[in-house]
């Protein structure tokens, strides 16, 4: 038994009212069929749904009035049998479907549920579904494809199996229902699993079938047998194509649909690619059709989270038929109502046959009536009544904010009711084990789960708790683990396409022309073409890369190198020399400030605790480190220079407000400066809001302000009366004079000017300094980083937030009005995102009409102060709903009521911006919605096309969020020194810069270097990835980035692992290839510089400063004969036995090599 049963079902076993309240439902269910409940409601319903099944072993269908109440059953029901219950949404007639979606296949989800519904205990679904009708049982239990280990499987046959089923071929699988092909591995995501699987195969033999994870690519565990089942409810195959040809046909000829247009939708079928709308062809396909109850076993109870109503079926034929109609308007060839759902009659003839409990929100007085008296509860400090009819509960006055639930709690325990909490994280479940133990509460129940709200039953003595209950609208963080994900620099790397800019560190800037394989002295090998100016080429082995970079630069076009001229080294002397002062001057800063006495601000106290414990959220571990690092840098003898780097969202402010609050606790004034007057205004709100319930005077200076209430606050701030004063670059003024300035905190310190940035110098003297920046920098910057700036990452993300819908359509008015009003009809606010101030009202005026009941304004960056925080406040206060804008609002606005977010020209936008303006969303836990539009008669580049399918299917350490990353880590590096450097950044590329400058400072600060170098090694042997065994370029390039990166054997290792599992068995070439690069350790190790193998000897030259130089003086070379072949293996052995300090004999090799 699992532990969740172990916890709640098993001990409700023994609570035998309930139980026998079960008994007796069952006995009248069987005697007349239908049982009406009372006194159930929100989560009370789906725990007594699944108390029902567990204890009658009766198999149950749970039927909700609408989806959203669906979706929060099948969480709900989902954690109290601790199973997944299948859930089947339904299907809805829709126009306009977008070309990507965020959004899980509807239609593989409802064929994971007709493949799981005869064997599964419980089930549930929206009541719309019940008149469905769907492809006959028998014909879809006969597409359904199981394959063993071992099995004899033709890979072809395999294959179009997948087309049939509606699998689509990609790259690498990442959604369900999709596939692909690498070699011997085939990878496909079936709706019948939550992971991707791979089989592996020899020849046409099953060898393997592993679980994998998208988002690295790597094998989770392993299984013996599995079953794929169709993505798609129309089925094609030899048995019923002629069928479908005769039905379409049939009916283009009712229905006056023209022969070109029918025989082109045939054409599409016949060569396995499906139309948007595919599935509604269902009729076509066979000569008649089932329903949901043909899929149910025939003793299932329908239990329904409603009460009978008579005319809801109507209303769902209503609007399907509208629908249909429009549907039908677009794609000609769409069947009518009557073939795809069920009317009236024929619903009730079916439901005649199943047993039924109807669950009433309200009261009734029918027969067979049950009331089982489950009630909500609130056990928050400041509600009444907190339990129905328990007045002597309420003590008054408590002084902490659980005294209210504790003292419920002692009451209810002394009754002897059963009490679980059911909390989202383990961090409350141990805050609150703590705090009942304290109070020497025994026999509380606790386990995590998400569960919507808590419930009591007086009469069965259970109590169910959740945060809910305790906090309200408290709002949960967890930490998401981080994966491991490749260097900003190689990512980049790998996305190179032909005529993209590369700098090779010895010839400078060129262009990258592709991959060629060159057999070269009867030697295969692939090498990376650069060509020069004038055309001239040279040609770099895959096993240097690492001396070839991606050009990342200021944004204009590099001069291309001419070969044999001395301008790159001139180039390279001139940037090294001014990174040499730069680095001079940042370790001196540093320096200096590690040596500057200054004020060491108090111990915290229980005001400071008092703020803490008034977080809404639970603090991240990232979170909590960089708190404690600001805390011990505050409390030190030294100025505190600290820079916090995380993404939006992260919780930066949270850490900035607590050292603000620490300062002005010891009497010292803050300043706070950001780059733009909107993150002004939204930080002055944020510090206001959060810190309301203390003593301190906030204040804001900006273009939001008159020059009277400047003055006035000016005034304020010198006589020491305002504690914080948050600013743009106002606050850098000369008629700014602090009282006693103890710390400043700067936001996006790279976005001010020159000059700004040295007034802000002059402001940091024995002043402690906090700066926040939302965008990453790299890994490998940040290490070199040590010895010139203390910085703290916040890395990992809240989790209780849920994951952004994001959905990219063609721009369509209808479109529009549907994403707008239905933001609208939950309470909540749109941005409008329209990046183009020269028309930006003509679009206003059109949205304006589309939805006429929308308040709306509009903002850009060249209106007027007065009006441009008059709008933004009327947006953040809701007296407006909807903002047309331009990108004014990518960074700074956190509106938690603004949870839909639409973007128009959204193909013209980069990755990273496109993912941070979808941060102005989703800020809580409510669902948020990203629409990005692109024109109607827009051709999209294949560039554009996958940025914008990257970022619709973008998820926590996917693949499009490691893009995402990898081009907000190289803007982090490249802004982290000012704008002033971005011209030599320009001139030899991003990367190289930062290599020399980390050389610079590890020279500077006197830390170890390495000696670096490039073996050079002659083998005939063939060392390179064949294009059938990787044939995607980019991650054929990826790979050889990588290997050429590589400097430990356990690195090479973990990249083996990870081809072999990805792409199956290693080729011979491939093989070579790292035994080639694990040579090239050993040779840096023991420093030599050539390694010349032949046939029947082999040679090495020694470098003087290698520990074995002295066995070989004065050449330093070391030859080896033998009467067998050398080969790259035994060359291995060799290298591995000079850990014992001394050249080997050959029959003293005994370490075994890598493969």
């Amino acid at each position: 038994m699992s532990k969740t049963e172990a916890i709640i079902l098993k001990q409700l076993y023994s609570k035998t009212d309930l139980s026998q309240i079960v008994e007796d439902i069952t006995y009248k269910l069987n005697n007349d069929s239908i049982v009406h409940i009372n006194g159930l409601e929100s989560s009370s319903k789906n725990f007594f749904s699944s108390f029902f099944s567990y204890k009658s072993k009766e198999k149950t269908l749970i039927i909700t009035k609408d989806e959203k109440e669906a979706e929060k059953a099948q969480k709900e029901i989902s954690y109290f049998i601790d199973a997944e219950v299948p859930y089947l949404p339904r299907k809805q007639p829709d126009a306009d479907k977008p070309l990507f979606s965020s959004k899980s296949d509807v239609f593989s989800q409802r064929s994971n549920w007709l493949h799981q519904a005869e064997n599964s205990n419980m089930l549930i679904c929206d009541a719309q579904t019940l008149i469905e009708r769907f492809i006959p049982n028998d014909f879809y239990k006969q597409n359904r494809v199981k394959i063993k280990v071992k099995d004899n499987l033709e890979r072809s046959l395999l294959q179009n199996n997948l087309i049939r089923f509606g699998f689509i071929k990609t790259d690498f699988v990442q959604k369900t229902g999709e596939y692909s092909r690498r070699g011997s591995i085939v990878d496909i995501f079936s709706p019948s699993y939550s992971l991707p699987l791979r089989i592996e195969f020899f020849g046409d033999s099953v060898q393997s079938i592993r679980f994998f994870s998208t988002a690295n690519q790597k094998t989770i565990s392993k299984t013996d047998e599995i079953t794929i089942i169709p993505t798609t409810e129309l089925i094609i195959n030899s048995g019923n194509i002629d069928f479908i040809k005769s039905s379409v046909k049939r009916f283009s000829n009712e229905n006056g649909v023209s022969a070109s247009y029918r025989n082109s939708l045939l054409q599409q079928l016949e060569s396995g690619k499906r139309p948007d709308y595919a599935n509604w062809l269902m009729p076509f396909c066979c000569k008649s059709l089932d329903c949901i109850f043909d899929y149910i076993a025939q003793n299932t109870i329908l239990i329904f989270y409603n009460s009978e109503d008579d005319q809801y079926f109507e209303r769902c034929l209503e609007n399907i038929s509208y629908k249909l109609e429009l549907l039908r308007k677009k794609f000609k060839i769409i069947p009518d109502t009557d073939s795809l759902y069920l009317n009236r009659p024929e619903l009730n003839k079916k439901l005649l046959r199943f047993r039924k409990i109807y669950i009433a929100d309200l009261p009734l007085n029918k027969k067979n009536t049950f009331n089982l008296e489950f009630k909500n509860i609130n056990f928050s400090k400041h509600a009444e009544n907190l339990i129905e009819n328990r007045p002597e509960n309420n003590t008054g006055n408590q002084d902490s904010p659980y005294d209210e639930l504790l003292n419920n709690l002692k009451q209810l325990l002394a009754e002897d009711y059963l009490i679980f909490f059911v909390l989202k994280t383990t961090n409350e479940i141990n805050k609150l084990k703590e705090i009942t133990q304290s109070r020497n509460l025994r026999n509380i129940q606790f386990d995590m789960g998400d569960i919507g709200s808590g419930f009591i039953s007086d009469k069965s003595k259970i109590v169910l708790i959740t945060e809910n209950e305790i906090y309200k609208e408290r709002k949960i963080k967890k930490d998401i683990k981080s994966d491991d994900t490749p260097s900003a620099f190689i990512t980049s790397f790998s996305e190179l396409k032909p005529g993209d800019y590369v700098v090779h560190k010895e010839f400078g800037i060129g262009l990258y022309k592709g991959l060629l394989q060159l057999d070269i002295k009867n030697k295969k090998a692939d090498f990376l073409v650069c060509e020069y100016r004038d055309g001239d080429k040279i040609y770099v082995p895959v096993d240097k890369l690492n001396i070839v970079q991606r050009y990342i630069g200021d944004g204009k076009s590099p001069v291309i190198e001419k070969l044999g001229k001395e301008t790159w080294s001139k180039t390279l002397r001139k940037v090294k020399k001014s990174i040499e002062l730069i680095a001079k001057d940042l370790l001196q800063l540093y320096a200096r400030r590690k040596a500057e006495k200054g004020f060491r601000f108090s111990k915290n106290d229980e005001l400071y605790n008092e703020l803490e414990s008034s977080f809404e959220h639970d603090e991240t571990s990232h979170q909590i480190s960089a708190i404690n690092d600001v805390m011990t840098d505050m409390e030190s003898q030294n100025s505190m220079d600290r820079l916090i780097c995380g993404d939006v969202g992260f919780g930066k402010t949270e850490v900035a407000i607590r050292a603000a609050f620490k300062a002005v606790m010891d009497a010292k004034q803050v300043a706070v400066i950001v780059p733009t007057t909107l993150l002004c205004f939204q930080h002055y709100l944020t510090f206001r809001s959060r810190l309301k319930d203390f003593a301190v005077n906030i204040e804001m200076i900006s273009r939001f302000r008159t020059s009277a209430q400047t003055t006035k606050i000016l005034k304020s701030l010198s006589e020491g009366k305002t504690d914080i004063i948050i600013g743009t670059h106002k606050l850098l003024g000369n008629k700014v004079n602090f009282k006693d300035l103890g710390l400043i905190i700067i936001d996006e310190e790279h976005k001010f000017g020159v000059k700004q940035k040295e007034n802000i110098r002059k402001m940091k003297s024995s002043v402690d300094v906090l700066a926040l920046s939302a965008t990453p920098i790299p890994r490998t910057l940040q290490l070199s980083l040590v010895n010139i700036r203390d910085i703290s990452l916040i890395n990992t993300p809240p989790e209780g937030r849920q994951q952004i819908e994001t959905y990219v359509y063609h721009y369509n008015e209808n479109t529009i009005k549907n994403a707008i009003s239905n933001e609208l009809k939950r309470g909540g606010s749109v941005f409008f995102i329209h990046n183009r101030i020269e028309n930006i009202h003509g679009v206003a005026e059109r949205i304006s009409k589309i939805v006429p009941d929308a308040k709306y304004e509009i903002t850009h960056g060249r209106m007027n102060e007065s009006m441009l925080e008059k709008s933004i406040g009327k947006f953040i206060n809701g007296e407006i709903n909807l903002l047309i804008t331009t990108t004014i609002v990518e960074s700074g606005l956190d509106i938690p009521r603004a949870n839909t977010i639409i973007i128009n020209d959204a193909h013209t936008f980069g990755l990273a911006d496109l993912y941070q303006l979808r941060g102005r969303v989703g800020r809580t836990d409510k669902k948020a919605y990203a629409y990005f539009l692109i024109p109607q008669s827009k051709q999209l580049t294949e560039a554009s096309k996958k940025r914008l399918k990257a970022i619709s299917e973008l998820k926590e350490l996917g693949s499009g969020f490691k893009l995402a990353l990898s081009d907000l880590e190289i803007r982090g590096a490249g802004t982290l020194f000012g704008t002033e450097q971005s011209g030599h950044i320009g001139n030899i590329g991003l990367e190289m810069y930062l290599e020399i400058l980390e050389s610079a400072i590890k020279d500077l600060s006197h830390q170890k270097k390495e000696f670096d170098f490039e073996p050079e090694i002659k083998s005939s042997h063939p060392t390179f990835i064949p294009n059938e065994y990787i044939e995607d370029d980019s991650e054929r390039l990826m790979v050889y980035k990588k290997l050429s990166s590589v400097k430990t054997f356990k690195e090479l290792r973990e990249i083996y692992s990870d081809i072999s599992d990805r792409f199956g068995k290693v080729p011979e070439a491939v093989n070579n290839l790292f035994s080639l690069i694990e040579i090239k350790i050993y040779m840096k190790k023991f420093f030599i510089k050539k390694l010349d193998l032949k046939q029947k000897s082999v040679a090495m030259e020694f470098l003087e400063n290698s520990p074995l130089f002295d066995y070989f003086r004065p050449s330093g070379i070391y030859k080896l004969h033998d009467s067998k072949d050398f080969d790259l293996k035994s060359i291995k052995k060799i290298m591995s036995s000079f850990t014992a300090g001394k050249p080997p004999y050959m029959n003293q090799i005994k370490e075994p090599s890598l493969h």
